[in-house]
């Protein structure tokens, strides 16, 4: 059985760390997520995005796709996973991105879980500072996220989302899905 394990929340909640340590530790597979976004310094190795174009972005066919603005497109490629009875990842910010990925991989026949990292913004800005971003790019997301509101709780329901904590999650994963 092939699963994907479906990781959201808001911009440093924790899910690169998440994802880096299910990859590193326990062999699962990263979803390709293409991106026209600038690479942060701390993305020089990124297995999570692919950096392309927007050009190139224009072009590809892909499962689900996000979309920031003109500058920040994001999109999951057509086939969602490479190999079938693997264990991937897949993070977002969006719930629309996340759901949507969710449903496309649901009609593909692969088993889904969408988890929601819930953390205190004072723990994010923190994080975000630590990893280089500018007052103004942790301004310029904060101020987006508000704008967004709260994740929409329907949808929320259809995927049975999970509520954790960034603390418990591996743990939780590896004893519920992995024994």
């Amino acid at each position: 059985m092939t699963n994907l394990f479906i990781f959201l929340g808001r911009s440093a909640s924790g899910k690169t760390t998440i994802t880096k340590d299910l990859m590193n530790i326990h062999g699962f597979k990263n979803v390709q997520n293409f991106t026209t976004r600038k690479k942060r310094e701390c993305e020089v190795k990124s297995e999570e995005y692919k950096f392309i174009s927007v050009e190139e972005f224009n072009r590809k066919k892909f499962s689900a796709t996000f979309v920031v603005n003109d500058e920040w497109k994001y999109g999951v490629g057509y086939d969602i996973v490479d190999k079938e009875g693997e264990n991937y990842i897949f993070s977002a910010i969006s719930l629309d991105y996340a759901y949507s990925v969710f449903v496309s991989a649901k009609a593909k026949g692969i088993n889904v879980k969408l988890f929601i990292l819930d953390i205190s913004d004072t723990i994010r800005i923190q994080r975000m500072l630590e990893r280089g971003d500018s007052e103004e790019s942790i301004s310029r997301r904060l101020d987006i996220e508000k704008s967004e509101g709260k994740y929409d709780s329907q949808k929320l329901l259809e995927c049975e989302a999970i509520h954790l904590s960034v603390d418990n999650i591996s743990n939780f994963l590896v004893l519920e899905y992995l024994n």
